[in-house]
């Protein structure tokens, strides 16, 4: 099993195969300021309420605000604005128009 420092595990590209590989993994743990780990998915926050917005509207969700104008999807609204305001702006229309 690999260390925080890495390890070595052989391979086998199936049941059959005969012939092992050798890799070398690196696992590098979070940096030390990053305290908070969701436990859904394993990112790591360096606030609670970073980690609370990322389990409240992320974590294994699908984005929630649309562009009307393109595929763009995004889980927060001020994103969209974002997205909205540099993508679109030759559109003669107010981003609070579509979204109140």
């Amino acid at each position: 099993m690999p260390t925080a420092c890495g390890g070595i595990r052989t391979v086998r590209d199936d049941e059959t195969d005969t012939d092992c590989k050798e890799e070398t993994i690196f696992i590098v743990p979070p940096p030390a300021h990053h305290k908070f780990i969701c436990a859904k998915c394993g990112r790591t926050f360096s606030h609670h309420p970073s980690l609370y917005r990322h389990l409240s509207m992320e974590c294994q969700k699908k984005p929630q605000f649309h562009c009307p104008f393109c595929d763009y999807r995004s889980y927060f609204k001020y994103t969209l604005r974002r997205h909205f305001n540099k993508v679109h702006k030759t559109i003669n229309c107010s981003f609070d128009t579509f979204f109140k």
